[in-house]
């Protein structure tokens, strides 16, 4: 009899977790995330619980979103982004969107050399946009990736907005490991609030429309504060070691917002060179190389530049790759 009990008791255990198994339940994070959908955005709560059963945990994201490139040293960053390929490929591109380019850059102020860097760096010129589901990815790291969790609980937020704005599948869409869109990689957020159509079209694709994606960099851009004519970066000389109050930003600094003068910086043995307004605020820049370290100042262009990114390494790329898309544009078209 108690033979037979114990092997009762084992069969009902096994068929309870062969039912649980059969029926994955939502945890309490993803029911609390789906009941704001439903009483905030008056999403269907059936659909949502159907979809999200659908979906599970990728360990690839995660161990993705663990490496950045951004994580490396500025001299191994910049050989992945500011390269020949990427370079001739961005006069390609200027070439054949040149009539795009000089509306949108008259418009905003932005400079169409920042515009194609930004596309190069992002997404090769729009022929790697991502392979990752977008709904996947959101999803893994709203839930399952506890440092940053709220971040991507928005995103995924905007996302599902988002696709019922554009009338698109959840499942079918692809990006990044980050759950980035399109040529620009547009957070989801970002594309409902920046994403700008250049010919005034109610839904802006930022996959194929070449116009729609200069438009959007560039809006992002001037709705950032970006000023026309201004510089991004400018030369230093260090003439004495930096004090304790002067602190330099470095690639693990997050916000890099210039507030102290160039008069100050001369104060404290940092030169400025070829600057002649001395009132004008920067942050001094930290560059890792192979051999010692190399220093420059950041102006209120390049902070614009880090709130697509806000790695300085990003933006610095950026700013390199642009500056050398524009001199072999100008050798070969407008010499």
């Amino acid at each position: 009899m108690k033979k037979f009990s114990t092997c009762l008791l084992l069969c009902c255990t096994l068929l309870f977790f062969t039912i649980s198994a059969a029926n994955p339940q939502l945890t309490k994070p993803q029911t609390h995330f789906i009941k704001n959908m439903v009483k905030e955005h008056h999403f269907n709560k059936a659909t949502l619980e159907k979809m999200f059963l659908r979906l599970n945990k990728n360990e690839k994201i995660i161990k993705l979103i663990n490496k950045p490139y951004e994580a490396k040293p500025w001299y191994m960053y910049k050989k992945l982004f500011v390269t020949k390929t990427k370079i001739d490929n961005g006069v390609k591109f200027w070439h054949k969107y040149q009539d795009v380019l000089k509306n949108v850059s008259a418009r905003t102020g932005v400079p169409p050399e920042i515009i194609i860097a930004i596309i190069g760096v992002e997404s090769r010129y729009g022929t790697y946009k991502g392979k990752l589901p977008t709904l996947k990815a959101l999803y893994t790291l709203a839930f399952y990736y506890p440092r940053r969790s709220p971040f991507f609980e928005r995103e995924l937020a905007q996302f599902l907005l988002l696709c019922r704005e554009q009338s698109w599948e959840p499942f079918s869409i692809k990006g990044s490991y980050a759950g980035a869109l399109g040529q620009p990689q547009f957070m989801p957020s970002s594309y409902r609030a920046y994403a700008k159509a250049y010919k005034h079209e109610k839904k802006i694709n930022l996959f194929d429309n070449e116009g729609d994606v200069i438009s959007s960099v560039a809006n992002y851009f001037m709705v950032h504060g970006w000023r026309k004519d201004q510089p991004i970066t400018g030369k230093v000389i260090i003439k004495k070691a930096p004090t304790d109050t002067l602190k330099f930003a470095d690639r693990t600094s997050r916000n890099v917002k210039p507030k102290i003068s160039l008069r100050q910086y001369i104060s404290e043995g940092v030169q400025p060179v070829n600057q002649n307004k001395l009132s004008r605020k920067a942050i001094l820049l930290r560059y890792e190389l192979a051999k010692g370290h190399k220093f420059w100042f950041g102006f209120n262009n390049f902070y614009v530049i880090t709130r697509y990114n806000r790695s300085i390494l990003y933006a610095m790329a950026v700013h390199q790759l642009a500056n050398n898309i524009k001199t072999q544009y100008d050798r070969q078209y407008t010499a």
